[in-house]
C-alpha cells in the first residue's frame, strides 16, 4: 500500500482502469455541457418570439398610422439585430472539462510468468498490457484534474518485486529482454551491461511520466495551464550504487545509493527545469517539496523531515 488516508486507514489501489472510469465519471456531465444546453435552450426561446408574434405584428401595423409603423418597424429591426448578436454568442463551456468516452473492457490479464530465463519468457505469460493500462489511468487522472473531480492522484506503474514480463515494453524500445523486471532490478557490473536492462525499463515508466506531464502542460487553465498548478513527483524504487543486499557489492542498480527523483509543475513556486544535487539528501524530502507546493505547511513525511529548498524560485 502507498496511499493511506490517515495513518491507519489504507486506501486499496484500483487496477481497473473500467472501475476507475465509473468511479469518477459514471453519471458525470461537464457543467460547460449543461450550461451549454441551458444557453441553446434560451437561445432557442428568443428566437421563437419575433416568429411567434409575426402575424400579430402584421395586423398590428395595418392599424396604425405612417410614423408609428416607422417607429414600430425600427424597434422589431432592432430586436432581430439583437437576436442576431445573441445568436453570435459562443456557447457557454468549462474550459477544458469532459465527459471522457468508456475506456471499455479492462486490457487482458496474462497469464504465471513462465520465468526469468525460460523459453516462454518471450510471450505474454506475465504481461497484462500494462502499457495500455499505464495510458488509461493517465488519460482519467488528467481529466479528473481538469474537471476538479479529484485534486491528488497516485500512479503506480509497477510494483516492488514485480514480475511483469518485460519483453513487449522493451521490444517496443529497441531493446528486447526477455525477463521480468524483479530480475532486471537486480542487475549490475563493472561494464554497465546490465544498468542497459535497468535503464530501458525506466524509459518506459519515464515516459508515462512524461505523457501526463505533456497532457497537463496542453491544456489551459487560469491564464497558464494545469500542469502549472500542479506538484507531479515520479519516485523510482532504485538507485545505483552498493548492493542492498550485500551492503559491499558496488555498481548495482538493486541499491537505494544516488536515486533519482523528478518534480514537475510549478505550483507554490516550484521551479522546473533544472538539476538539484541531493548531495546524500533522502529522496522522499524532494516529495516533501511537492506536498509544499500543494499547500502542505509541514516539513515531514513519515520520519523523514525536511525539504529541497533549490526547488522553489
Amino acid at each position: 500500500y502507498i496511499s493511506y488516508k490517515s495513518e491507519a486507514e489504507r486506501l486499496e489501489a484500483q487496477t481497473s482502469p473500467q472501475l476507475a472510469f465509473r468511479a469518477l465519471f459514471q453519471g458525470f456531465m461537464p457543467a460547460g455541457d449543461r450550461e451549454g444546453a441551458i444557453f441553446a435552450f434560451e437561445q432557442q426561446k428568443r428566437l421563437s418570439v419575433l416568429d411567434l408574434v409575426a402575424d400579430k405584428r402584421q395586423r398590428l401595423l395595418g392599424r396604425v398610422g405612417v410614423a408609428d409603423r416607422v417607429r414600430l418597424d425600427r424597434h422589431f429591426d432592432e430586436l432581430r439585430a439583437l437576436e442576431q448578436r445573441v445568436m453570435a454568442l459562443p456557447p457557454v463551456t468549462a474550459g477544458e472539462c469532459r465527459a471522457l468516452g468508456d475506456p471499455g473492457a479492462d486490457p487482458t490479464v496474462g497469464g504465471d510468468n513462465a520465468g526469468s530465463g525460460s523459453g516462454d519468457i518471450g510471450t505474454n505469460t506475465g504481461y497484462s498490457n500494462e502499457t495500455e493500462r499505464a495510458r488509461l489511468f493517465a488519460d482519467l487522472i488528467h481529466m479528473a484534474f481538469v474537471c476538479d473531480l479529484s485534486r491528488v492522484a497516485t500512479l503506480q506503474l509497477t510494483c516492488f518485486q514485480s514480475h511483469m514480463n518485460v519483453f513487449q515494453p522493451t521490444t517496443a524500445l529497441g531493446r528486447p529482454i526477455r525477463a521480468d523486471l524483479h530480475e532486471v532490478g537486480h542487475n549490475g557490473d563493472d561494464q554497465n551491461r546490465g544498468q542497459l536492462a535497468v535503464s530501458t525499463m525506466l524509459t518506459w515508466h519515464v515516459g508515462h511520466f512524461a505523457y501526463l506531464l505533456d497532457k497537463l502542460k496542453n491544456t489551459p487553465e487560469a491564464g497558464g495551464t494545469v500542469l502549472d498548478s500542479s506538484a507531479i513527483v515520479f519516485l523510482p524504487e532504485g538507485g545505483h550504487g552498493t548492493q542492498l543486499n550485500d551492503g559491499s557489492t558496488p555498481n548495482q542498480t538493486h541499491s537505494v545509493e544516488n536515486m533519482v527523483v523528478l518534480v514537475g509543475g510549478r505550483a507554490g513556486g516550484l521551479r522546473p527545469g533544472q538539476h538539484v544535487d541531493g548531495a546524500g539528501r533522502h529522496p522522499v524530502q524532494a516529495l516533501v517539496s511537492a506536498m509544499r507546493g500543494a499547500g502542505y505547511t509541514g516539513d515531514m513525511l513519515g520520519e523523514v523531515s525536511g525539504h529541497v529548498g533549490e526547488l522553489f524560485v
